[in-house]
């Protein structure tokens, strides 16, 4: 790679890259123009082809009539005919944008050859200062493939500069080697930030085992409810069967009395009635 201090020799190559550049750019056009003569053409043979299919009749002649056979063979010649148009202009739009891509990434590689050639060293600031002298056929010849000349490589950032924003230049062009001091900042900062995050991290654990704990612990209150609940109604439970034995005693008891008073009953009812008997006979005599 040539110094940027040397520029001889850059008049001849630069008065050829200035001669192809136009030629390069009516390129492009030409074949734009073609592409639409070749469809143009296309169009113009499926227009003969229609009419050779469909011939006119002599005045006084009886036109046949075509069978569905005919019909049917017309609809696939049409369509095959219109597939294969189809087909081209894919063809042909595959064949733009590869181009497309290929100057893409031929300028991409001449930016990034730029780029490092002027990274190489210091001196280089003052070429790309010096690009807004040159011309803008020169600028864009340069930008063109040769850039081992200091005019080269400020044509170079010309033309980056005319392809890229303005603040994204200027970051592109800034791009250096950081000293030790900067390394060292860099160093510090990334370790605050990891110490940052560390801590961060820290905090969110202790919030997560806080709320653990007080999850844990409503749940164990929950636990603690639900076991007095139960007691009591256990308590409830055997008080209503202690109850309930209490009344089934009450109710045999009761029984135990009628049985027993049922035979006394009985024996004064038969006393009385006998004197009843006996009243009534002695009444009669």
């Amino acid at each position: 790679m040539g110094s940027y201090s040397n520029s001889s020799g850059f008049g001849p190559w630069l008065q050829q890259q200035q001669l192809q550049l136009p030629q390069q750019q009516q390129q492009l056009p030409q074949q734009q123009m073609q592409q639409q003569m070749q469809q143009q053409q296309l169009q113009q043979q499926m227009q003969q082809q229609q009419l050779q299919q469909q011939p006119l009749s002599p005045p006084g002649v009886s036109r046949p009539v075509p069978s569905y056979g005919d019909l049917e063979a017309v609809e696939r010649l049409a369509q095959q005919q219109q597939q294969q148009m189809l087909q081209q202009q894919q063809q042909q739009q595959m064949l733009q944008l590869q181009q497309q891509q290929m100057l893409q990434q031929q300028q991409m590689q001449q930016q990034r050859r730029w780029l490092g050639s002027s990274s190489s060293s210091s001196s280089s600031t003052g070429a790309l200062v010096s690009a807004t002298t040159l011309p803008a056929a020169t600028q864009a010849a340069a930008a063109a493939g040769y850039v081992g000349d200091a005019a080269a490589a400020a044509a170079a950032a010309a033309a980056a500069a005319a392809m890229y924003p303005p603040p994204y230049l200027k970051g592109r062009l800034l791009q250096r080697k950081m000293t030790a001091r900067e390394r060292q900042q860099q160093q510090q900062q990334q370790k605050q930030q990891q110490q940052q995050q560390h801590k961060q991290q820290q905090k969110l654990q202790q919030k997560l085992q806080q709320k653990l704990q007080h999850m844990q612990q409503q749940l164990l209150q929950q636990q603690h409810k639900l076991k007095l609940q139960q007691q009591h109604k256990l308590q409830k439970q055997h008080k209503l069967q202690q109850h309930q034995q209490q009344q089934q005693q009450q109710q045999q008891q009761q029984q135990q009395q009628q049985q027993q008073q049922q035979p006394a009953a009985a024996a004064a009812a038969a006393a009385t009635a006998a004197a009843a008997a006996a009243a009534a006979a002695a009444a009669a005599g």
